[in-house]
């Protein structure tokens, strides 16, 4: 699959692993398409100069909830860290929401609990988690 997902033994997802004291940048964009078309994709660096693991995020999720249609799109450039405006070959433009830091990852059985630092929005821990229905992100702690 594209994206941040990858083949793994035990069928979890392979997700950026942010070296020992040097968290991995990250960013959520807010992606306007044609005609009232609107969904977020939420971009992490996969090493601390590398590219960017990418996913279409219906809406993020509130503490407490779940956001179910998660989808991954494949690694962008870096420049996507900083950069909001037109999106290549007309499809749309892009609104930088949040920038912040993958601070750490740990494994659950269905996924990833992740510690996110948001530039704006402070800490988050979410939950990705994969089932038979796709992908989901939930809102662990703020």
């Amino acid at each position: 699959m594209p994206g941040i997902i990858g083949a793994m033994p035990d069928g979890l997802p392979v997700f950026p692993d942010p070296p020992t004291g040097r968290p991995l940048p990250m960013v959520l964009l807010e992606h306007r398409v044609s005609g009232d078309a609107v969904h977020l994709d939420w971009m992490i660096a996969r090493s601390p100069e590398g590219p960017l693991a990418s996913w279409r995020v219906p809406a993020w999720p509130s503490l407490g909830a779940v956001i179910d249609g998660l989808e991954p799109i494949g690694d962008h450039d870096r420049r996507w860290l900083t950069t909001q405006g037109p999106v290549s070959g007309d499809r749309g433009a892009a609104i930088l929401l949040d920038t912040g830091l993958l601070l750490a990852r740990t494994p659950t059985p269905s996924g990833w609990s992740l510690h996110l630092l948001w530039h704006t929005n402070g800490p988050q821990q979410v939950l990705l988690s994969s089932s038979a229905e796709g992908w989901s992100l939930g809102c662990a702690a703020r």
